[in-house]
């Protein structure tokens, strides 16, 4: 199982964090919104090689992350709805699980997702 930090009550959201962080980064920038919001339990995970999460000598490709994480959220939320928040990696990977289980993500708040709708490459975005 991956690492993973569970805070407050209610519908679930799992939150993923970009390339080289933690789940500590996430923390950091969302419980101050949070303090004032009621009704979520958040889940900040540590991707598979980040954080506590051991690397898993499997993953290859983003795919097998993206299998990592649908099988870590099977197992914590089996059956449940929930919402996804991703920052750059991690909201691909949000939109990533909202494809593999459409009738579990309620939604998704993707956080700089490194590249803009509309624009021929993804390269485009960080000019």
């Amino acid at each position: 199982m991956l690492n993973h930090v569970i805070v407050g009550h209610g519908t679930p959201l799992l939150i993923l964090h970009g390339v080289r962080l933690d789940h500590r980064h996430m923390m950091e920038s969302l419980e101050p919104v949070f303090e004032t919001l009621g009704g979520w339990q958040r889940v900040y995970v540590d991707l598979p090689g980040h954080g506590a999460s051991p690397p898993q000598g499997t993953i290859r490709l983003m795919d097998d992350v993206l299998d990592a994480l649908v099988t870590f959220a099977d197992a914590l939320l089996p059956g449940q709805r929930f919402g996804v928040i991703g920052e750059s990696r991690g909201s691909y990977l949000a939109s990533g699980m909202a494809n593999r289980r459409p009738e579990l993500v309620l939604g998704l708040a993707p956080g700089r997702a490194g590249w803009r709708a509309g624009q021929r490459s993804r390269t485009a975005a960080s000019s």
